[in-house]
């Protein structure tokens, strides 16, 4: 069993024998929210407004597609594996219809990804001070 970096300890850790794939969906579903939520971030800190990132409805191939993703310098498998993971719609199938899950990639490959992705942005916007921007509609005091 090796450890995950950047996740403070945590495990790889196999699913135990008699677990069925459907019973790992919610932690494959909160995965890939989790990456949605880091790149979103990251993008609004980019200057990307909350309408544009609406518009990818989901899609991390579209949000991989923003220059400003670049910026993360992200491995090449994991960049794919973003586009993949829209193509064969596995947010969907997560959230939607979890029995067809087993189809999908490993909970391992998915797991990397979001510690990658998770590690870059904590570590690219650490450096960056933080400029609250104004909430449209919301007048200053």
């Amino acid at each position: 069993m090796r450890e995950i970096k950047g996740l403070g300890g945590l495990k790889a850790e196999g699913i135990p024998k008699g677990f069925s794939p459907l019973s790992r969906a919610p932690a494959r579903l909160c995965a890939i929210h989790a990456i949605e939520l880091h790149l979103s971030a990251f993008l609004r800190q980019e200057g990307v407004s909350p309408i544009e990132i609406r518009r990818t409805h989901h899609s991390l191939a579209k949000m991989s597609e923003y220059s400003a993703i670049g910026l993360l310098k992200l491995q090449t498998k994991t960049s794919a594996y973003l586009v993949s993971m829209t193509g064969n719609r596995e947010y969907l199938i997560s959230r939607y219809g979890p029995e067809l899950v087993a189809t999908h990639s490993e909970l391992n490959r998915l797991t990397m990804t979001l510690v990658e992705v998770m590690t870059k942005v904590k570590t690219y916007l650490s450096g960056i001070p933080y400029t609250p921007s104004p909430m449209p509609g919301i007048a200053e005091h």
